[in-house]
């Protein structure tokens, strides 16, 4: 079991989900009580996209062990993408419990109180947050960055893309080009068209205003790539 685990955790790390998913499955099989095998099967389902199967990989892991902070928080990432948001948001306060000090944690559970309508606990979520980790809406964007245009298919996933991005717009509450830039890619990638037109129109428009020349040059490009109904692909941000 260890030699499985071990090669499907290393699969992971390195973006190839689809063969860790098989070597976690022979994991699982060998030894289902063990809680961070059924984790990390959950996780490599996440980044597949198969979300279901992942979020009863993820209970199970933690009826095994109610201990795991970064399980908890990654069920509450399968429900989100599933737009389960209070469900999400019990998953992220329950890692929250575990880890209060988690910057993580709590801009993602600030995430799905905006969209359940709690505008003033999502704001202080995002507040605690960045004083937690000031830096983050810049790791994140380029995580947000890299999930929508990197060239391997298998690190790419648009939906989590857009809500990376998304969180950098709620949490800073700033419109600047290079934020509206990502989360147009974002947009494109997870076949949000539209939005990514609009999206990337408004990122010119403040590129143009700025006058960031290579800026304004580079989202015209993408720009005409969504017009098209293409998404934009590049190794590096």
């Amino acid at each position: 079991m260890p030699a499985h685990s071990n090669l499907a955790n290393a699969l992971l790390l390195t973006g190839q989900p689809d063969e860790a998913v098989l070597h976690y499955r022979e994991a699982v099989r060998l030894n289902p009580s063990n809680p961070r095998v059924h984790a990390g099967l959950g996780s490599a389902l996440l980044r597949q996209g198969m979300l279901a199967e992942a979020v009863i990989h993820f209970q199970d892991a933690l009826r095994l062990d109610p201990s795991l902070d970064d399980t908890y928080r990654d069920l509450g990432l399968a429900l989100q993408l599933q737009e389960d948001w209070p469900q999400a948001a019990d998953g992220f306060r329950h890692a929250l419990d575990l880890r209060p000090e988690n910057s993580e944690y709590h801009r993602s559970l600030a995430y799905c109180l905006e969209h359940m309508g709690q505008t003033e606990s999502a704001r202080a979520e995002y507040q605690e947050s960045l004083r937690l980790d000031p830096a983050w809406p810049q790791t994140v964007l380029r995580e947000a960055w890299e999930l929508a245009t990197h060239t391997d298919t298998q690190r790419r996933n648009g939906r989590l893309a857009v809500q990376r991005a998304e969180q950098v717009l709620q949490g800073t509450g700033q419109r600047d080009p290079h934020t509206l830039d990502t989360l147009a890619a974002a947009c494109a990638e997870a076949g949000q068209f539209t939005v990514a037109v609009a999206t990337a129109r408004e990122a010119l428009a403040q590129a143009v205003a700025g006058s960031q020349t290579n800026l304004v040059k580079e989202i015209e490009q993408r720009l005409a790539l969504y017009q098209k109904v293409q998404p934009f692909h590049a190794a590096s941000p």
